[in-house]
């Protein structure tokens, strides 16, 4: 009974403390707006009733309109574009409610210039709040166990980056590097991993840092293309998986649960061909030494294994 009780404060604590940091800002934001807008002078003195007051009602409007933008209820690890307009949209929305509060009589009435400060600077402290907590808390899930496998993603495109938002959730992966045809991405970074090179350096970068496995994720590259960077992949004798093509990732994004093995169609680039009747096939070839050129690639190394199966 205790211990459910603690771990239920535990969870109430982790996610709504940032309310209190919060409404903290919105008392440090208005007269940081006061002392720009009158350079550095307060109007009235800073321990005064008014200023009290006015500093508690900005701090409880600022609380109660974040708290229903779901402020607390997002998991700002993953935040991007869409959360930071939210803190926009909120924060906004708060700097209006308190001009109507001002108009209203309720406090004394703040200059519009002070107001849009308010607004900007009372942003401004959220958003970096936010992002200072996305960044703690990936650091901490990047810190992976010893026994974590380690991956270099080819191709540090749309679906790269997807899959690296994916794998900083999972510690048993670290990303080690990102390899792309692309030289205007050579040395950039994505979520903190860095493009080492082309992809034809697949074998050097996985000899270089030591990789487990390797994932292929041009969903989009041409099929010459995605042959050339498999036969690299599979010299290296580490595990390769891709992920799927274009028009079988029915949300536009990339998943972990998604990545599988290479299958002949992803080189063939048309469906493989099935056949009901094994015997047909069988047929064929019973009794007879069978020569299959290009064995040593991957679509005739996947014809031997099918002929091995009759």
């Amino acid at each position: 009974m205790g211990s459910s009780v603690g771990e239920r404060l535990h969870r109430y604590f982790s996610r709504y403390w940032p309310w209190a940091v919060d409404m903290l800002f919105a008392v440090c934001a208005l007269p940081v707006a006061f002392l720009v807008r009158f350079e550095g002078d307060l109007p009235g003195g800073p321990l005064s009733f008014s200023w009290g007051y006015t500093l508690l009602v900005v701090a409880l409007v600022r609380g109660a309109v974040n708290y229903t933008f779901g402020f607390y209820r997002q998991l700002w690890e993953y935040a991007g574009r869409r959360e930071f307009i939210l803190i926009a949209k909120a924060t906004a929305s708060g700097s209006l409610l308190i001009t109507a509060l001002a108009y209203m009589r309720c406090f004394p009435v703040l200059p519009r210039s002070v107001i849009l400060l308010d607004w900007f600077f009372y942003t401004a402290f959220v958003g970096l709040f936010r992002l200072q907590l996305a960044a703690t808390r990936q650091n901490n899930k990047a810190e992976s166990p010893k026994d974590s496998r380690r991956v270099i993603i080819a191709g540090a495109g749309a679906a790269g980056a997807m899959l690296m938002r994916e794998f900083l959730g999972h510690r048993e992966f670290e990303v080690v590097a990102f390899c792309d045809d692309d030289p205007l991405k050579y040395h950039q970074r994505i979520l903190g991993v860095r493009v080492e090179g082309t992809c034809d350096a697949l074998p050097q970068l996985a000899k270089r840092l030591r990789a487990d496995q390797i994932i292929i994720a041009l969903p989009s590259a041409e099929r010459s293309r995605i042959r050339e960077i498999v036969t690299l992949a599979k010299k290296t004798g580490l595990e390769v998986k891709t992920v799927p093509a274009l028009f079988e990732i029915a949300n536009g994004r990339v998943s972990i649960r998604q990545l599988r093995e290479i299958k002949p169609e992803d080189l063939l680039g048309r469906s493989a061909v099935k056949y009901s009747d094994p015997g047909l096939l069988a047929g064929y070839i019973e009794d007879k030494v069978v020569l299959v050129t290009g064995a040593g690639g991957s679509i005739g190394s996947e014809l031997c294994r099918q002929i091995a199966q009759l």
